[in-house]
């Protein structure tokens, strides 16, 4: 067998070390402290900012709430027909017309329905359904709604046109 000899400089012996090495711990150390100092800074204004956004998240939450709650009594009173009359004392209110009013027509979720079917009762003969729309203030698209639901439930009689495959209303009336 044949073997080379060794390329280091020493030989293969275990070099020692010149001098000793002595790590400055202080500065590590320091570096260390600062860099954790800042990170607690931040965690803490992380946390001071969640608090306040919190607290913000609550009082609008309440705020909603009230909100929503004053939507539904505006949606109630909007729909409870009011009306005035003179007396000699001032003006009182008047009896709402609700004894005229079926109940199921109370009980129709699309917003307008006793203004609409209030306005079939006063007119008496066929309405085009924009005459109602423009006489009562309820939306296009609602007043075809209620129409629909008012029909389904039988108080309405509606003259219908074909379209395109479909049924059309095109005047209604009370029965």
């Amino acid at each position: 067998m044949r073997a080379r000899l060794r390329r280091t400089p020493h030989g293969g012996v275990t070099p020692e070390l010149q001098r000793p090495v002595r790590p400055d711990l202080q500065r590590s150390l320091s570096g260390l402290r600062e860099a954790l100092e800042r990170e607690m800074e931040r965690v803490r204004e992380e946390q001071d900012a969640l608090r306040r956004l919190m607290r913000e998240n609550e009082e609008l939450r309440r705020k909603v709430q009230e909100y929503e709650e004053q939507l539904r009594t505006l949606k109630i009173v909007k729909e409870v027909p009011i009306e005035l009359r003179v007396t000699h004392e001032g003006v009182a209110p008047a009896q709402a017309s609700t004894d005229t009013v079926p109940e199921i027509v109370y009980r129709c979720r699309y917003p307008g329905a006793v203004r609409v079917y209030q306005f079939l009762a006063s007119a008496g003969d066929f309405v085009r359904l924009k005459d109602i729309a423009n006489a009562t203030g309820v939306s296009m698209v609602n007043v075809k709604r209620i129409v629909r639901y008012l029909r389904k439930r039988g108080l309405v009689r509606a003259k219908t046109v074909s379209m395109y495959g479909r049924e059309v209303i095109r005047m209604v009336r009370l029965r």
